[in-house]
């Protein structure tokens, strides 16, 4: 399996835990049955876009703020899906707030944790 496949396959699974998180954990944070996957993807699709851009744009001025960075990209990601699918609606300043930083803690944790979980090698 190649690195960028393992990335992206991480990086979705832990967009879909941070998801379905912030919906069990905030009323209004909300997602349809279907709508996850579709939300997930789509917002997958947005981060891996948006960061590079984001990091890019900033990283001139301001490379001591990565993990600003991070957040401020979740953040835009879970704007696109929400403006883009019917599957994901957020209500609120503070919910939209609690939101992004929850998936990008869990984003961060989960890219630590999930490698060593999923693609952990077997001694010889």
């Amino acid at each position: 399996m190649s690195k960028t496949f393992k990335k992206i396959l991480l990086t979705v699974i832990g967009n879909f835990i941070g998801i379905l998180l912030a919906s069990l954990l905030l009323s209004k944070f909300h997602i349809t049955g279907l709508g996850i996957l579709v939300s997930v993807l789509l917002f997958t699709l947005a981060q891996l876009v948006l960061s590079p851009i984001v990091s890019k744009l900033t990283s001139k001025y301001a490379p001591s703020l990565n993990s600003l960075i991070a957040l401020t990209t979740t953040y835009l990601a879970l704007l696109l899906t929400s403006i883009f699918t019917t599957g994901l609606k957020v209500d609120g300043i503070f919910t939209w707030i609690t939101a992004s930083v929850l998936i990008w803690l869990l984003t961060v944790v989960l890219s630590v944790v999930l490698p060593k979980v999923i693609f952990k090698e077997k001694k010889k």
